[in-house]
């Protein structure tokens, strides 16, 4: 005697068998693309630390060539005013040696200074 409900059962049982396949490989792609999506998230947080970390970066080169213009101009002005001091030492000194000069002939001629 045939059963119509052992018909059913056997009929939904040697689907669920072929579809077990499908359903693993179903849930397969679900775990991937889940996977994916996670990998996906931490690329992104990762990718705007290293964006900060850029501007950071860029942001620190900038204050460092701005300083080292600074000091380029700081030494360029300390060049000059060496120089010029040198220069006006060798000014005062010819001045020096001028008057004394002067007050030498000066003396020696009687006027008296």
């Amino acid at each position: 005697m045939f059963h119509p409900a052992f018909a059913l059962v056997m009929v939904t049982a040697a689907a669920a068998q072929t579809a077990s396949p499908d359903t693993q490989a179903l849930q397969a792609l679900v775990t991937e693309i889940r996977q994916l999506r996670q990998d996906l998230q931490s690329t992104t947080v990762v990718t705007q630390r290293v964006q900060i970390v850029l501007y950071r970066l860029q942001t620190q080169t900038a204050l460092v060539t701005r300083a080292s213009s600074r000091l380029d101009d700081a030494r360029s002005s300390l060049g000059k005013i060496q120089s010029d001091k040198g220069i006006i030492a060798g000014q005062a000194l010819e001045a020096e040696e001028a008057f004394q000069e002067r007050a030498g002939s000066c003396k020696a001629q009687g006027n008296g200074v």
